[in-house]
């Protein structure tokens, strides 16, 4: 079965094979204030592939980039956008249109939808349908599946959605998540794949679990040089980091090493 990373292949320079996405977490989190415009316009320039941002929804329907569902001991929910800048004047709250307005064609976005309600669903797919015209490439992830089934059967079909989990452990023995029962459930749920919090036990046979049913790989947060260097070698599709610059560095090493071999 072909796997998702054949799907996400546009995304890749076709002379750096197997290369794994760099995902900007946040957008440049590590050189600007996270959910910014300034970060998503940081991260292009750093050598970033995808930039992940976090989709919240106010009281007036507004989606706006911001990571928290509070802001001083306030639901976003019940707030409105001004409002909301008004809680936080330091900073200026992009909306999500904004973003996509200013974003690049042809550039490619991993959604995390936060608190994901019918309604904040509908709201999602009309702001994106409104800015068709940019000709963006979109990644859609959260921890809840029925909103993934739901946008499944109002998006493209090939429009990559990915489950998010911490992988945390459980039982009585606090076993690790069963990598085959998980890729199953994920593939019964007709998902692309799944975006993981880097955990030691996961290694290239934990990956493979999910390549040998089709499934991609994303892993987040990682910024420590050793473990990009890692999380590189085991194979995933994807890795998530504040620092991208770094990341695409040491892509680029890794290519360099492949094309030429160790001095």
């Amino acid at each position: 079965m072909k796997r998702l990373s054949l799907l996400l292949a546009f995304l890749i320079n076709p002379s750096s094979a197997n290369a794994q996405l760099n995902i900007a977490h946040r957008g440049d989190a590590k050189h600007e204030i996270e959910n910014t415009q300034a970060a998503v316009s940081s991260a292009w320039k750093q050598g970033a592939d995808v930039v992940e941002i976090d989709v919240q929804m106010l009281v007036d329907r507004t989606l706006v980039l911001f990571h928290d569902s509070e802001i001083q001991g306030v639901s976003l929910s019940s707030l409105s956008y001004e409002q909301l800048q008004r809680l936080n004047p330091q900073i200026s709250i992009p909306t999500l249109g904004e973003i996509l307005q200013a974003c690049p064609k042809g550039k490619t976005l991993l959604l995390d939808l936060k608190s994901p309600t019918p309604q904040y669903l509908n709201q999602l797919l009309s702001v994106i349908r409104s800015h068709s015209s940019q000709d963006l490439q979109y990644i859609f992830q959260s921890t809840h599946v029925p909103s993934l089934m739901y946008l499944r059967g109002e998006l493209p079909e090939n429009t990559p959605l990915f489950y998010v989990t911490s992988l945390d452990r459980s039982g009585p023995l606090q076993k690790q998540p069963d990598p085959i029962d998980l890729a199953l459930k994920i593939k019964t749920a007709d998902l692309n794949g799944i975006t993981a919090k880097g955990r030691n036990f996961v290694n290239a046979a934990y990956v493979s679990a999910f390549h040998d049913q089709g499934l991609a790989y994303f892993v987040w947060t990682i910024n420590d040089t050793e473990r990009m260097r890692y999380y590189s070698s085991i194979n995933v599709d994807g890795i998530i980091t504040d620092d991208p610059k770094t990341l695409s560095q040491i892509k680029q090493d890794v290519i360099n090493l492949r094309t030429n071999g160790p001095d």
